[in-house]
């Protein structure tokens, strides 16, 4: 079977509220969403013609909401929680302020700590509230799946990132599933702790 490459676009060339066609019953859409306190996010959905699910540029490229046909399978989370990563203390509550923008389905923990803050690092890192390079964003599809790629400098807590992430997200034409890959780069020139997952 063919599996060439037969779609590209780069973020900067998808109209917002305007759907685009993918094979097999799939389409992807950008929306721009202002969060309560003005600051403007970009939304992606894209559908594989079964699963549907939505990604949160701003927001590390959490997977922000599921649906499974017509059924939503991710929680019910209030919007006041999809909150820039500008509107977000990480050190507030005890290093705990994480929490007060949880709205993802599938969020990025790490990549600097997976649980418990200490007297640096707060609760979940910072990945989750680093924005992608918007220059980076490329949603390509051929004949079996569609893929988003994007790349992230990971905040931090000082001047410059410690870390660079590139994110994928891969999805089959009526799959029920997706696969989310993301490789993270030291870009310092000392050793630094890796500790990267999901929060479900």
């Amino acid at each position: 079977m063919n599996t060439e490459q037969i779609g590209n676009l780069t973020l900067a060339e998808l109209q917002p509220d305007l759907p685009l066609a993918l094979p097999e019953g799939g389409y992807v859409s950008l929306v721009l969403v202002t969060d309560r306190f003005g600051s403007q996010m970009h939304k992606l959905t894209i559908s594989n013609g079964r699963l549907l699910f939505t990604v949160i540029l701003e927001r590390g490229m959490d997977i922000g909401e599921i649906w499974l046909e017509a059924e939503k399978i991710s929680w019910e989370r209030d919007e006041r929680y999809l909150l820039h990563p500008d509107h977000v203390d990480l050190n507030d509550n005890e290093h705990s302020g994480w929490d007060s923008g949880f709205f993802a389905a599938v969020a990025a923990i790490g990549p600097e700590i997976f649980g418990t803050p200490d007297e640096v690092r707060t609760v979940h890192g910072t990945g989750s509230y680093s924005p992608a390079l918007p220059e980076s964003v490329r949603l390509s599809w051929d004949e079996q799946q569609i893929c988003l790629e994007g790349d992230i400098p990971v905040r931090g807590y000082g001047m410059s990132p410690v870390y660079h992430k590139t994110v994928r997200i891969i999805t089959g034409y009526g799959a029920a599933d997706l696969f989310r890959e993301d490789t993270v780069q030291n870009v310092t020139d000392s050793v630094q702790p890796v500790d990267d997952g999901y929060h479900i």
